[in-house]
């Protein structure tokens, strides 16, 4: 399965706020879609790119199963 990176932003506390999320999943739709379900809020805006193995610590994606998410830190 291919590693997507999937940004989200929200407004929280009359402010903009965001994390960045690698997620393992079939397509952009279900990353997404994964990347949500762990949001404390809804999202007003989300980017998801497809990144390559060497954009993402290695570390934080090697042991992502399919379906999952992880939180990068920024």
């Amino acid at each position: 399965m291919p590693f997507w990176l999937v940004k989200a932003t929200w407004i929280e506390d009359d402010s903009d706020a965001s994390e960045q999320w690698a997620v393992n999943a079939d397509t952009v739709h279900d990353a997404v879609k994964v990347v949500t379900t762990h949001l404390r809020f809804h999202p007003h805006h989300v980017e998801a790119r497809l990144c390559e193995p060497e954009e993402v610590k290695i570390i934080l994606v090697a042991d992502l199963s399919p379906g999952e998410a992880r939180r990068v830190p920024q």
